[in-house]
């Protein structure tokens, strides 16, 4: 929510959001004035949505942006003070964000004389300091970082479920961190002419490892990706849009058409189960995956895991009730459960 008392402190000329202090030792402490949370569209869904000019398409963009945030500040938003009655440090939900959004439309060019390709994603900065009964805090921002993965699966649901809506055929894919994500059917050509710079990251790498005589390591990988990109320069939408049509063209590219009605959409699932069996099968698939490496089950491991097997079926309003409804999870607080089966051992 975008408290107007809040806003007004954080725009407050007096009050730093970034500064230096040192703590008890002397050491110099560099305090965040907040982070980066990125959403990003699959590539036939960017190449759709800015090079045609599709705004139903951006829209279905923003409402799983949406999504995220407002995963983030109902269940993962905390700030850290002290127990009246312990006086130790303890977190507890704040329910608030003070955050903007700012929407790009391109990836990183490969060469100057070469115009960057359609990347529609968006940066969300999400300020460092919430509300709290007792005054302004700064955000405690582990679990964020934690369940990245998560997030990332929240917003390729979301948009997976919009797109379907807009009667588009999608296919999913398994990424290497477990998470999946999808493209639309029929865009395969277009998708490999505009990914010039992951052809590029590829090659390069190739013939780096070629010179070397072993596989790069994580760290070198970056450093490599950050080799093959152009600096940065503003562009006018106008002119990457002809310059993309025009590749159409030169290319005969053919770009997916929406072939799908609501009802015909829903034949398509073919679900056999109600929506309310389907659910419960889902969460109890997922709790039991998320049980396999913890005793106590993160509310949000579930989750992301549901929505693994949902893939845009159904939302993450749906899958959090159907988690809470489950009745072989037992409830220890907002963010975690027990399994029945470990109260019976």
């Amino acid at each position: 929510t975008f408290d107007k008392e809040l806003i007004h402190f954080a725009g407050n000329n007096s009050v730093k959001l970034n500064k230096d202090t040192k703590n008890k030792f002397g050491i110099a402490n560099r305090q965040r004035a907040g982070f980066d949370v990125t959403t990003s569209a699959p590539k036939s869904v960017s190449i759709l949505a800015l090079v045609e000019k599709n705004q139903d398409i951006i829209d279905a963009h923003r409402k799983a942006n949406a999504e995220v945030l407002k995963y983030i500040e109902n269940e993962l938003a905390q700030v850290r003070v002290k127990d009246p009655i312990t006086g130790e440090r303890v977190r507890i939900d704040s329910e608030n964000i003070l955050s903007a959004s700012f929407e790009h439309y391109t990836s990183r060019a490969v060469a100057k004389d070469i115009a960057p390709d359609p990347q529609l994603h968006t940066h969300n900065f999400i300020a460092n300091i919430v509300k709290t009964e007792n005054g302004y805090r700064s955000m405690e921002a582990s679990e964020i970082y934690k369940k990245q993965a998560a997030l990332g699966q929240i917003y390729q649901n979301a948009l997976a479920k919009e797109i379907e809506k807009l009667g588009y055929e999608i296919e999913w894919r398994k990424e290497k961190n477990g998470n999946y994500t999808f493209e639309i059917k029929g865009m395969k050509e277009a998708i490999e002419q505009f990914s010039k710079r992951t052809v590029a990251i590829k090659e390069h790498i190739a013939t780096l490892e070629a010179e070397r005589g072993y596989k790069l390591s994580k760290q070198e990988l970056e450093i490599a990706k950050n080799e093959i990109r152009a600096p940065k320069a503003q562009q006018k939408m106008e002119n990457l849009q002809n310059d993309w049509n025009q590749q159409i063209k030169d290319s005969n590219l053919k770009m997916a058409k929406p072939i799908l009605n609501e009802e015909k959409k829903l034949e398509q699932f073919n679900i056999e189960l109600t929506k309310n069996e389907e659910l419960k099968k889902i969460t109890d698939n997922s709790y039991k995956i998320v049980e396999d490496k913890e005793s106590v089950l993160s509310k949000t491991d579930i989750l992301n895991e549901a929505l693994k097997e949902s893939k845009g079926r159904y939302s993450t309003d749906d899958i959090l009730k159907a988690i809470d409804d489950n009745k072989d999870l037992i409830k220890i607080n907002k963010h975690n459960y027990a399994s029945n089966d470990l109260e019976a051992i």
